[in-house]
């Protein structure tokens, strides 16, 4: 199952929502094209892994990739309703140790909400 991609925003939140196998080759490239065009326009975003059932050593690399772009523009990525099998191999490789894993996308939208601002100096 290739993966599709579909954008939504949630209480200016984008959110990114992924359906299928998040692996090494076009899956992983689709993914990170659709992430770098959010990061041009957002600092808030969430994935929604809800109907990922797969994620290989390509999606572990382009999770990290996505951390690391979102981290060097100052935005910040939040993971949501991930599937036991994509959790466990987030843990595995010590990925869920860089992001905030929330277990619905509404949680992860309402952490953003309740943060508190960053205060000028």
């Amino acid at each position: 199952m290739a993966l599709e991609v579909r954008i939504t925003s949630n209480a200016g939140v984008a959110v990114l929502h992924c359906r299928g196998r998040l692996v090494w080759g076009p899956e992983a490239a689709e993914f990170d094209r659709n992430f770098r065009a959010l990061l041009d326009s957002t600092k808030q975003i969430v994935l929604n892994l809800a109907d990922v059932p797969q994620i290989d050593s390509g999606g572990v690399g382009a999770l990290g990739t996505a951390f690391m772009a979102a981290h060097n523009r100052g935005a910040e990525v939040k993971l949501a309703s991930l599937s036991p099998r994509v959790a466990e191999v987030l843990r595995i490789t010590a990925l869920d140790g860089l992001f905030h894993i929330y277990p619905s996308e509404a949680e992860a939208v309402e952490a953003f909400q309740s943060a508190p601002a960053a205060v000028a100096h």
